[in-house]
């Protein structure tokens, strides 16, 4: 901690500061994020070494900027292992939000070449990554749990080349989130999303040119289900396994659903892909629908692609 805060007193107020953590027992990690004062402007960039940093993460609201840059995200490792059950010092079960090994909640996080894990296993939503912070960037990140790997709780998430691993809802949650050439892999049977999109918001979660894959263990596997009344999920050119189930979307038991549920694809390619055998409540977006399904809309406007 003393040299990390003799590093933040040398630099002048307006630099961005450059924060170089290894894994040990002392939570390196957690430790630099304190470290980081409130209320600058600058970003932070706190680089990972190799290793495994065994910490459950909280980035809070009011916090600046901050860049983690991982060494690779097969060498980069953030694990942890609560579930929705584990209880905390006052005996109260944490639930499904507490249980995330890392929590996003300041604006404007980036994050590269690292994997988060919840390492729990089955039985439990656990949950690997919560971000309700707006402007979130992850590229090139891994993901991994089993139920509830993602949580994209609310505000604006871009996801770009990450892989996400789970089994059940496993990317759920109200924001506007847009995956790019992502890599979705279904470890049993189960369900890749579960939306909880508002109804006033015209977008939810849009997966655009991403790769479906399925293990060993998936034979059933459904692209989505409505967690709450109003979800909205788009698959656009997407590849699609062959486990992936003809009907496409399940209704969660709720026929009431099926009428506010806005389900999507657009040109999905695979054997998974079968456009005629899907609900009748689903859409095959046209041309002219998929062309208003950009990251400038789906995002309001924020674009981070753009340099």
């Amino acid at each position: 901690m003393i040299r990390l805060l003799a590093l933040l007193l040398i630099l002048p107020a307006h630099a961005g500061r450059i924060i170089e953590v290894k894994p040990d027992r002392q939570g390196p990690l957690q430790s630099a994020i304190d470290s980081i004062p409130k209320g600058r402007k600058s970003t932070y960039t706190i680089r990972l070494a190799a290793g495994t940093y065994r910490e459950k993460i909280a980035i809070p609201a009011g916090m600046p900027p901050i860049a983690l840059e991982g060494s690779g995200a097969t060498t980069t490792v953030i694990s942890w292992a609560d579930s929705a059950r584990t209880t905390d010092a006052s005996g109260q079960e944490l639930g499904t939000f507490r249980s995330a090994t890392m929590t996003v909640e300041a604006d404007d996080l980036s994050a590269t070449g690292l994997t988060i894990e919840n390492a729990f296993g089955t039985g439990s939503q656990a949950v690997a990554l919560r971000v309700s912070g707006d402007r979130c960037r992850f590229r090139g990140v891994t993901l991994r749990s089993w139920q509830d790997t993602l949580l994209v709780e609310k505000k604006r998430q871009y996801f770009e080349g990450c892989t996400i691993l789970g089994h059940v809802d496993f990317i759920f949650g109200g924001s506007a989130a847009w995956f790019e050439q992502c890599t979705l892999v279904s470890r049993g049977n189960g369900y890749l999303t579960a939306a909880s999109t508002p109804g006033t918001a015209e977008f939810g979660l849009v997966f655009h040119r991403c790769v479906i894959q399925a293990e060993a263990a998936a034979k059933r596997v459904f692209l989505g289900r409505p967690w709450q009344n109003h979800p909205s999920t788009c698959f656009l050119e997407c590849r699609l396994p062959e486990e992936i189930d003809p009907a496409g979307w399940d209704n969660w038991r709720d026929e009431e659903k099926e009428k506010t549920a806005r389900y999507g694809e657009y040109r999905s390619s695979g054997p998974g892909a079968n456009p005629d055998a899907r609900v009748s409540w689903a859409t095959r977006l046209t041309d002219q629908d998929a062309a208003k399904v950009t990251i400038d809309t789906v995002l309001s406007g924020w674009n981070p692609v753009k340099r």
